[in-house]
């Protein structure tokens, strides 16, 4: 009896008796002194052992997270992030992995991730993925959006230990690659990947961390050296161009988007119902993006609209480019739809980072202009008030947008009023001194240098062409 309860005690300590899910934490680090804690005791709770592969720290990474009770490996770093993430794997002892990075924090306030493993079906679980606007937002106020970049992302970050779930591409790494293997592992679990209710806080975003850390450069060069291990990958495709469109490389974007997209889009048509579909989502908004800008506004159409077809979900990304060709060939109806759809979505999770202001002040925008177009001034200020006060890349095409609709009112002081804060800006479209200019003369106060100055510019560079007539002028 002594014994059978010592042997009971030595199980409990284990974390688990037999039979018992087990759940293992695995993170892969290098320099995260300044957040491996944070990220160990915001799991600690909800797991049962904790793992983290140290890539060749400098710093105090190593002696935190052995503080914290993790059992630390280290691992030489071979530009590959597929291979840490399966040395974590394999040093792991749980019946159940749960995979963060050291800038994350794990929210289970509600034990998702131990009813998920005490399903003897569970094989695979998506949590939503909140990006975190500053580096010291509270988790709380990231996922309620307060301080959150975008909206937040569903991704596959728990599942079960099984040889057939490792990892594979060595950046932008994902579990079981091959669909059609993963769907015939899943079918033979009789499981699916499931939404699980539980959140992480990522801090890696963050613009000033992401410079500090080059990403960027970092990123493109490991996915260039992917992409030609596997020319076949469409899915890394589209996050190489997501990020030579980052970079204001549009031109080597869009022909990584005319080389790849249709041999990808032919690829997911051909996938079986049972397995898993990757998205061409990222690489089919980084084409359609450039052939909106280029003014070929009907295969703009058509690429997002045999995307759509290949995609698990409609995307907001997709829809609004949808939108944006369908405004420019004058169909405002369906633009008018189409901007609607992406209103409706803000606050979802998708498997697919959704563009920041995808979901509300970029439709809003478009609908306030669709507004303006068929003549109602009164409901371009209503979708430009619903999102006040506008900031950053949003705020002079909003500023434009409201001084327009009330000079469409016939309120010039307004307008003018609205326009204060950026007259003064060195860079400048025509749109600006046209509206001034405009107001000015419903004032009485004709200003010659603002008109002097629209008539000046190209007429690439007016933001909406219909404000030419504001100053008298149709050159094109």
């Amino acid at each position: 009896m002594i014994s059978a309860t010592v042997k009971l005690g030595q199980q409990r300590r284990n974390g688990r008796l037999r039979g018992m899910p087990k759940i293992s934490l695995c993170v892969i680090a290098r320099n995260e002194e300044r957040f491996i804690r944070d990220c160990l005791r915001s799991a600690n709770g909800s797991v049962d052992e904790m793992i983290v592969v140290d890539t060749g720290s400098t710093d105090r990474t190593r002696e935190i997270a052995a503080a914290e009770g993790a059992r630390v490996v280290e691992f030489d770093w071979r530009d590959d992030f597929s291979a840490a993430r399966n040395a974590a794997l394999t040093a792991a002892t749980g019946s159940h992995m749960l995979i963060l990075d050291a800038d994350e924090r794990l929210a289970d306030p509600r034990g998702a991730l131990r009813r998920a493993a005490g399903n003897e079906r569970f094989t695979m679980g998506l949590l939503a993925l909140h990006d975190a606007s500053t580096l010291d937002a509270q988790p709380e106020a990231v996922l309620a959006g307060r301080a959150r970049l975008w909206d937040p992302t569903w991704i596959v970050r728990f599942f079960v230990a099984a040889p057939e779930l490792r990892f594979t591409r060595r950046v932008h790494e994902t579990v079981g690659a091959d669909p059609v293997k993963l769907g015939e592992f899943l079918a033979r679990r009789r499981s699916t990947i499931e939404k699980l209710d539980a959140a992480i806080v990522h801090f890696g975003e963050v613009p000033a961390l992401r410079a500090e850390r080059s990403k960027r450069a970092r990123n493109t060069q490991l996915l260039q050296r992917a992409l030609s291990e596997d020319e076949t990958d469409g899915d890394l495709a589209g996050y190489l161009a997501m990020e030579l469109i980052r970079a204001g490389d549009a031109a080597a974007a869009r022909a990584l988007g005319e080389r790849h997209l249709g041999p990808f889009l032919t690829a997911l048509r051909r996938l079986p119902k049972t397995a898993p579909k990757p998205s061409p989502v990222q690489l089919a908004s980084v084409l359609a993006t450039c052939l909106v800008q280029a003014g070929e506004y009907e295969r703009a159409l058509t690429v997002v609209r045999e995307s759509l077809q290949c995609c698990i979900e409609p995307h907001p990304n997709l829809m609004f480019l949808e939108g944006a060709a369908l405004e420019r060939l004058e169909r405002y109806a369906d633009a008018k739809r189409a901007f609607e759809s992406c209103l409706a979505a803000h606050g979802q999770a998708f498997t697919i980072p959704v563009n920041p202001g995808a979901t509300d002040r970029a439709p809003r925008l478009r609908l306030a202009n669709l507004a303006l177009i068929t003549g109602d001034p009164a409901g371009a200020l209503a979708h430009l008030d619903a999102c006040a006060p506008w900031q950053g890349p949003f705020e002079l095409p909003a500023l434009l947008l409201q001084a327009e609709a009330l000079l469409q009112a016939g309120d010039a002081t307004r307008a003018i009023t609205a326009l204060a804060p950026i007259l003064s800006r060195t860079e400048a479209p025509p749109d600006l001194f046209a509206l001034a200019a405009r107001a000015a003369e419903q004032l009485g106060s004709p200003e010659p240098s603002l008109r002097a100055a629209a008539e000046r510019c190209t007429p690439e560079q007016w933001l909406e062409s219909r404000r030419k007539t504001l100053i008298g002028t149709t050159r094109s």
